[in-house]
């Protein structure tokens, strides 16, 4: 049911695009990663967006509760997006990505008898240089390398920020490849159930990604250790979020911390290809 919706996603993430895409100024003072990360995580805040984005959160949440209230969609309806900045040393040791964002969905298929389905992605910000390269970091693109092996590969993507007449926004596994994928058209198919995980729920990769945005202790002592990072040398971050929450007829933005759950460390022996299910 949410691909039934694909325009109204495609319109909120393209406005972000535009938005973010168009202040992007390749070697100017105040325009790097970290300047445009923040940019686009403040077009993902319901509450009080950016002035001058084209489509923004509290739009978009309007719209689609109104779509829905035309088709007469029953309670059950539910769209969550929570979007997590990591500080810098955190991310050096820990996470490899400057943000992380997780989806919330549940569609009310099946006479509302659908689970809510959780999805969490990682991003490494890179902007474009004015000769068109992303400055990749030899030693940072390896240890990303090896997070993907536990956590899947598709989970931790670069996000290569252009400028909105170079193609805006894009996401690469690999960013000297000759092409690479529109965030928007990731961005959309994500949202409305058209990309699956790597891992289903209860596998190693699964339970890791959710485990490491929730700034698990066990979960990122694991992870250090794989890097060969110092454990007793990062900030861990404090998690911010931005909740975009959509539960039909009504959305409320929310702004809270992130409780961390128990986390067995026992389960970290997998890899991103493990979809065994832990035992009841």
């Amino acid at each position: 049911m949410l691909s039934d919706f694909e325009h109204n996603f495609r319109a909120f993430y393209s406005g972000i695009d535009e938005y973010v895409s168009s202040n992007v100024r390749p070697g100017r003072i105040g325009h790097g990663e970290t300047a445009c990360t923040a940019t686009l995580l403040m077009c993902l805040d319901a509450d009080a967006p950016p002035r001058f984005l084209p489509f923004d959160a509290q739009t978009f949440c309007d719209e689609l509760s109104a779509a829905l209230s035309e088709r007469d969609i029953e309670e059950g309806f539910r769209f969550t997006l929570n979007a997590h900045g990591f500080n810098q040393n955190h991310e050096g040791a820990i996470t490899q990505s400057d943000f992380a964002i997780r989806l919330t969905r549940r569609d009310n298929r099946e006479n509302n008898r659908t689970e809510p389905s959780k999805s969490v992605y990682f991003f490494q910000a890179k902007i474009m240089h004015p000769n068109g390269s992303f400055g990749i970091d030899t030693e940072q693109d390896a240890k990303i390398n090896i997070l993907r092996d536990y956590i899947g590969h598709r989970h931790l993507s670069y996000l290569l920020f252009r400028p909105w007449r170079s193609g805006g926004m894009g996401l690469a596994i690999y960013p000297k490849q000759s092409s690479n994928e529109s965030w928007v058209d990731f961005m959309t198919e994500w949202a409305t159930g058209s990309i699956e995980d790597e891992g289903v729920p209860g596998s190693t990769p699964y339970e890791l990604r959710n485990a490491l945005l929730d700034n698990n202790p066990e979960a990122n002592d694991y992870i250090a250790r794989q890097l060969g990072t110092d454990s007793h040398k990062w900030t861990t971050y404090k998690p911010a979020v931005i909740d975009i929450g959509l539960e039909y007829p009504v959305y409320k933005p929310i702004y809270k911390p992130v409780h961390t759950p128990a986390f067995a460390g026992g389960m970290m022996g997998g890899s991103a290809t493990d979809t065994t299910e832990e035992d009841e």
